[in-house]
């Protein structure tokens, strides 16, 4: 292989618009870096099965981090080196996991929410009626949504202090962590984030690239913050209502305009695409 950037993003918020997951905007400038060669990978906290099928409709066949980090998944025809390694094989992919598996989380979350006797429903909760209508996805496309392997997400909950510190410290006596996205909060296991599968993921790559490669991250809430830690060029779009997520790290260069709008900019303007 012979990139010589590769390209981080998240998706809700990042490259699609937040409210309608619209993938249209950034389809364009998606093309004209996969027909040069620059792997576009998400780096997000969908499913696999959301991840496959926005990868199906912007033509992608690169790796993918999904469920925040807590795996990598490889398609089994993007380089044979990956066949070398420990994993597990899901349809066409290799998929590469860092933590315990969606039983174990539902497991403790039920348990810890009796006892703080705190209102935590996720999508294992809910009807599909009530997704539909707390996330505005249609009841066709939940099946992707809700088939998670790693990860659990919470649609409603008690996240103001101090119930939410009283959440994350039960959940961290049980390597868990919950974390806060574009809408929502993100239960998955304590040892896994996006900066971690990055650099897993980094260290592969360099193994089967000809030349030295930049990262760029592109992301826009909190849980991105690992993502935007681990690469050599971090950017931050807004959000909808032109707030910026408060993070600080190193290089971090914030855009004026909110998801894949913001997105299409640094591609164009910031990393020398043209």
């Amino acid at each position: 292989m012979n990139f010589d950037q590769v390209i981080y993003t998240d998706l809700d918020g990042s490259l699609l618009e937040l409210n309608t997951y619209d993938h249209q905007l950034a389809a364009p400038i998606v093309k004209k870096l996969s027909d040069r060669g620059t792997p576009v990978i998400f780096c997000s906290s969908k499913t696999l099965a959301e991840q496959q099928y926005y990868q199906e409709l912007l033509d992608l066949h690169t790796p993918m981090i999904i469920e925040n980090g807590a795996g990598v998944v490889i398609p089994r025809k993007f380089h044979p080196y990956f066949e070398d390694l420990p994993h597990r094989i899901i349809d066409n992919y290799l998929l590469f996991s860092f933590t315990k598996g969606y039983n174990f989380i539902l497991e403790n979350l039920d348990r810890i929410r009796k006892e703080l006797d705190l209102q935590l429903l996720g999508y294992h909760d809910l009807k599909t009626s009530e997704i539909s209508e707390l996330t505005g996805i249609s009841v066709d496309d939940l099946e992707r949504t809700t088939n998670r392997l790693f990860s659990e997400t919470l649609l409603v909950g008690e996240f103001q202090a101090p119930n939410f510190q009283k959440l994350r410290q039960a959940l961290f006596e049980v390597d868990l962590q919950c974390t806060p996205g574009s809408k929502f909060y993100t239960i998955s296991g304590l040892s896994s984030n996006k900066g971690k599968a990055i650099r897993w993921l980094n260290s592969h790559l360099m193994q089967i690239n000809t030349k030295k490669f930049t990262t760029i991250g592109i992301g826009d809430s909190f849980n991105d913050l690992s993502m935007l830690a681990e690469v050599d060029r971090p950017f931050l779009v807004q959000k909808p209502d032109r707030s910026f997520a408060k993070i600080e790290v190193r290089n971090l260069q914030r855009i004026e305009n909110p998801g894949p709008i913001g997105w299409n900019e640094i591609i164009e303007q910031y990393i020398g695409f043209s």
